[in-house]
């Protein structure tokens, strides 16, 4: 099942990663980790626009979307994931050219 990852203030919505999450295996109280997952760039003017704003902001938002089942036991749920997330960014990061 796809989740897909966009600069909240972007519209229209575009993103600029996706990735596939498995169907989740967890139980009462145990952390789920899910490991090599592949993800795709689905957008490079987004993951463009995206890079801008990590390296030139104190923060930035950015949007997670998408759907996966939960599995405990024979039991399973649908989880959305429709959250905000805000992140730290670098500002003081200086892009040199250089002179040829």
């Amino acid at each position: 099942m796809e989740v897909i990852f966009f600069l909240e203030s972007h519209k229209p919505i575009q993103p600029f990663m996706s990735l596939q999450l498995p169907s989740i295996k967890g139980g009462n109280s145990v952390p789920v980790i899910v490991t090599n997952v592949t993800t795709s760039i689905t957008s490079v003017p987004s993951l463009t626009e995206f890079s801008a704003l990590l390296l030139g902001s104190e923060t930035l938002r950015v949007a997670i979307r998408g759907r996966t089942t939960l599995w405990a036991g024979k039991l399973h749920t649908k989880v959305d994931y429709n959250e905000v997330i805000t992140t730290k960014g670098n500002p003081q990061t200086i892009i040199h050219k250089s002179r040829a």
